[in-house]
């Protein structure tokens, strides 16, 4: 019920489910309102337990939103599975200009993929550097 009144929604610019056990299901559920809602700018699901499939899934969604400008997914239970949906999502959404994945899982083929992704489009990303980039 929430995701189909989000989907409507024309005067939320901001969204915060912030520690929150949205979970895979729930985020799932936001699906149709990530496609659709062009007027959200700012979605928060820090700490609200969205998982791989979920953020494969919702990747898929964004895709077609020409709204989001931020994402924020800090502490979640993402590796480097999202970060290869995330990177296939900037090749089609070139709106959303800030993603924030702090306090992931995120192994060292993932913080490759986001390193040069941050040399090749206009995009900042969060994320926790290892030494291995210094």
């Amino acid at each position: 019920a929430l995701a189909m009144t989000l989907t409507a929604n024309r005067a939320l610019r901001t969204l915060l489910l912030h520690d929150n056990a949205l979970g895979e299901a729930g985020a799932l559920e936001l699906r149709p309102m990530l496609r659709r809602n062009h007027t959200l700018q700012t979605l928060g699901l820090d700490g609200a337990q969205v998982t791989n499939a979920a953020a494969l899934e919702c990747g898929e969604a964004l895709k077609e939103n020409r709204g989001m400008t931020e994402l924020t997914l800090r502490s979640n239970l993402l590796s480097t599975d999202a970060v290869i949906a995330i990177e296939e999502l900037l090749q089609h959404n070139t709106i959303l200009t800030s993603i924030d994945l702090r306090g992931n899982d995120i192994e060292l083929e993932g913080l490759c993929v986001l390193e040069e992704l941050q040399t090749r489009i206009n995009v900042s990303l969060d994320y926790d550097h290892w030494d291995v980039f210094s």
